[in-house]
């Protein structure tokens, strides 16, 4: 049993700026760990700063002692939650 090929004509301009396209997504989704702002961490970078777990994260975050903020489905702590977690603020 052979498997039928599909074969596709474009225009050699259209199928560059369709590869352009498709590169250009690639490039974005690696680099956009964290594009609201340098002065936020995500959860993750939050737990290493501060050399817990990502579910000590969550815990500080569901007793409502770590400021966070949503984009979307992201969340994102202010740097400044890292001091506070340092001078016992957060206990």
């Amino acid at each position: 049993m052979s498997n039928p090929k599909m074969v596709f004509e474009f225009p050699v301009d259209r199928f560059e700026r369709l590869e352009k396209a498709i590169i250009d997504l690639g490039e974005k989704k690696g680099s956009a760990k964290n594009e609201v702002d340098p002065d936020y961490l995500t959860p993750d970078e939050f737990a290493a700063a501060i050399k817990a777990s990502r579910w000590k994260f969550e815990q500080l975050k569901s007793e409502g002692k770590v400021k966070t903020i949503r984009r979307g489905r992201k969340i994102f702590i202010p740097k400044s939650e890292v001091k506070r977690f340092y001078d016992g603020e957060m206990e």
